[in-house]
């Protein structure tokens, strides 16, 4: 493995922290309680969201200034409209992938889980191949990097159902269910946005109970629709990997074979990336739907919010800009299909929601069972998807 590619591995999982590390980080903007020392107070989440673009643009930025003052680009050279056009496009789509999972959360109420787990298998799916496909000649063992996926899915299957069973767990000792059955015991069970179970009617000391507490004036939105969102927004996030992709090594030959540099490539991307993220958050806070529960606001709220309420989505947005520039610049020298190794922040993720959000305490075996299997499958994964590169 030759040092260009040592330096790109390295890249890509320092990357894999970071973007395992900024959802969490946005998470506490919406939390009321204290992690530690960290105090915070529940801010409303389309507001933290555009913090939380704006401050993705800025870190987004600081590649393409260092070089500039390092006088590493050439300012007089044309730049090519339609590579430009491209990496807009790749920051649309990672806007629109994260507004829909938004949407089918927050607004249509679909469980989080299941929205991730689609999502993330169709980003392995749908980037992975793409990529493959631009740059074949990255892939030395093309074996290697479809086993890479495969596993891929497997580990996010397992989270998925890790989480749910643990959910489901805390639920029932929550009411004091505990030794119940989690299949049959005859009762019905739904699951609100976050994949918690409820039951529609138990009987406790011959008293009936009933759990749904959901607001009278709240639209109830068909699962088979926001599952549609979830899986458009998973398209989004397949096919924004391989726009950047083509912006920067062009493989068609637009414009004679020009390209664009990381830097440049990453400037156009994060600015189209914050347009859609501002005025798709300004539809949610002007004209909410009626589903979800949200309610109309303004602008002018957002703006009158103190500094101290937006340091941790500022945070975040800088977090996530510098995951993607590491995620692009190591794609760039090891190859894009490779790079979607960086799909694995869910063993990053887990760890932050152990210790800043208390999730996984007391879990049980079963769960334990899944994640031990989940960390496995991920772990082999990247190994498959590093062996996979050419060398």
């Amino acid at each position: 493995m030759s040092s260009r590619q040592i330096l790109g591995f390295s890249l890509l999982l320092v990357s894999l922290v970071l973007l395992g590390t900024w959802p969490a980080i946005l998470r506490l903007c919406s939390s009321h309680k204290t992690h530690g020392c960290l105090q915070t107070r529940a801010r409303d989440t389309r507001f933290a969201y555009l913090d939380y673009a704006f401050s993705y643009v800025l870190s987004s930025s600081i590649p393409i200034l260092l070089a500039l003052l390092r006088d590493d680009m050439d300012t007089n050279q044309t730049t090519p409209r339609v590579l430009v056009a491209i990496a807009m496009l790749g920051g649309g789509l990672l806007s629109f992938g994260n507004l829909s999972l938004q949407w089918s959360t927050t607004v249509f109420g679909a469980p989080l889980t299941t929205v991730v787990a689609v999502q993330a298998s169709l980003t392995v799916i749908l980037g992975t191949s793409i990529n493959y496909f631009l740059e074949p000649e990255k892939t030395d063992h093309v074996e290697l990097l479809l086993g890479g996926v495969l596993v891929f899915l497997i580990a996010i299957g397992l989270a998925a159902r890790a989480h749910l069973l643990y959910c489901q767990r805390q639920q029932l000792q929550m009411m004091g269910y505990a030794g119940i059955e989690l299949k049959g015991g005859g009762y019905t069970t739904s699951y609100d946005s976050t994949g918690i179970m409820h039951t529609d009617e138990l009987s406790r000391h011959g008293e009936e109970i009933s759990l749904d507490e959901r607001p009278a004036n709240t639209t109830v939105v068909s699962p088979n629709f926001a599952l549609m969102v979830a899986m458009l927004g998973g398209c989004c996030f397949g096919f924004f990997s391989p726009a950047f992709n083509v912006a920067v090594n062009n493989p068609f030959g637009f414009e004679g074979g020009a390209q664009l540099s990381v830097p440049v490539a990453n400037l156009w991307f994060s600015f189209a990336f914050m347009i859609a993220s501002v005025f798709g958050n300004l539809g949610l806070i002007y004209r909410p739907p009626l589903a979800g529960g949200l309610i109309p606001s303004t602008i002018s709220d957002y703006w009158h919010e103190s500094f101290g309420e937006r340091r941790l989505a500022i945070l975040a947005g800088l977090t996530c800009g510098l995951a993607n520039v590491l995620q692009f610049q190591g794609g760039k020298m090891v190859g894009f299909a490779t790079a979607d190794l960086v799909q694995a922040y869910p063993l990053v993720s887990t760890v932050w929601d152990v210790f800043l959000f208390g999730e996984f305490s007391r879990p049980g075996w079963t769960v334990i069972l899944y994640i031990i299997s989940m960390y496995t499958m991920y772990l082999t994964g990247i190994g498959l998807m590093i062996s996979s590169a050419a060398a």
